[in-house]
């Protein structure tokens, strides 16, 4: 893929995600189509088939970002104590919601998908849960 061509692939990426969290803003997932993503992001649908095989493909592609962002550990794993390296881990989550505060308000509002919120706080809650072994304490 020539640069050129990169450029338009993630513009278009950009289009569609920006479509589909504005629409779920006015819409519930289970009534939004592809259509409305299309005609909102004002793509064809054979475009956002190139980058997506249905709406479901097109969510979970946010539920990958979400788990890969989060799953970046910003903080040093050898912490003073397991409180110290739980707040960084919840610190470090709500600076990224913060951050993202349009997307998740749609994607956790009361439109959003009731299977993929909670995946997602099934995510956060396991993430957040400290294994013995997880933690190793500096004496």
């Amino acid at each position: 893929m020539t640069d050129k061509q990169d450029r338009r692939f993630l513009r278009t990426e950009k289009l569609i995600k920006t479509a589909f969290i504005s629409l779920l803003a006015e819409k519930s997932f289970a009534e939004l189509s592809i259509k409305d993503i299309t005609d909102r992001a004002e793509i064809g649908r054979g475009t956002f088939y190139k980058h997506y095989a249905d709406k479901n493909a097109l969510l979970f592609s946010f539920e990958e970002r979400i788990r890969q962002d989060l799953e970046q550990k910003p903080y040093p794993k050898f912490m003073q104590n397991r409180e110290d390296y739980v707040r960084k881990k919840i610190l470090y989550r709500y600076q990224y919601f913060a951050e993202h505060i349009d997307m998740m308000r749609s994607l956790f509002g009361p439109n959003g998908d009731a299977a993929f919120q909670q995946r997602m706080r099934d995510f956060i809650w396991k993430d957040l849960y400290i294994e013995e072994e997880d933690v190793a304490l500096v004496v």
